[in-house]
């Protein structure tokens, strides 16, 4: 794989030190970034603290038309994740 190179953040959600950000399942929400990017894969990991690492999961969105979108609306949802292991 070769290396991965961003120059970008997300402006929605915003993450807040300390604060949880929690959506409910089944909600949409406007996910929202900017950056310099050629393609765009958003994809959710599932943390795993017994073993100190992560699983991939879904791909919510994907894309690499040009010009590139700066958002989507993601319909939450958990996937396959076991949500009793990691928040």
């Amino acid at each position: 794989m070769g290396d991965v190179i961003m120059d970008g953040e997300f402006l929605n959600p915003v993450t807040t030190p300390g604060i949880d950000l929690i959506w409910v399942i089944g909600s949409e929400q406007e996910v929202d970034w900017t950056g310099n990017f050629d393609v765009i894969n958003i994809r959710m990991w599932q943390e795993d603290p017994e073993r100190m690492s992560a699983r991939p999961g879904e791909t919510v969105f994907q894309n690499d038309s040009n010009p590139l979108p700066t958002s989507f609306k993601w319909k939450v949802d958990t996937y396959d994740f076991d949500t009793t292991r990691s928040n």
